[in-house]
């Protein structure tokens, strides 16, 4: 089974939210796999709009993958540390948009704000933030 922060490849024919099929494509596990056959959530980037971001709801069974690399408590820190900061971000824009401050806000799934680095860890890219003073 699968574990947070695992490092898969991924090929799956599905096509919801924006589209985009995924052929052999890079993600990180999103959660840990509670039953052999069950699904999981993988992070990957997607091309959604038009603009490159990660898509933290893409849901995969075991079929779908390979695994390329085990995760490790370092990894897992970075996917908790990943999950808790895209939440604060996304509650942030959603409490501006309610003040009338931000027209429109990114849905809680996707993450244009982030990258993953050439050794599979998120990083925030802070040229990306929508409201930088978020972190003053």
């Amino acid at each position: 089974m699968y574990e947070m922060g695992d490092v898969v490849k991924i090929w799956s024919l599905q096509s919801f939210f924006h589209g985009g099929f995924l052929k052999g494509q890079i993600g990180i596990v999103f959660q840990d796999q509670h039953s052999e056959d069950g699904s999981v959530l993988v992070s990957v980037l997607r091309n959604i709009g038009g603009d490159q971001m990660i898509d933290s709801s893409y849901e995969i069974y075991n079929q779908q993958v390979q695994l390329v690399q085990k995760t490790d408590e370092t990894r897992k820190e970075n996917v908790k540390w990943f999950k808790n900061l895209l939440s604060e971000l996304r509650i942030y824009e959603h409490e501006q948009e309610m003040k009338g401050i931000e027209e429109q806000y990114t849905p809680y799934a996707y993450a244009p704000e982030f990258f993953i680095d050439e050794n599979y860890f998120f990083q925030l890219d802070d040229k990306k933030l929508r409201f930088p003073e978020f972190f003053i």
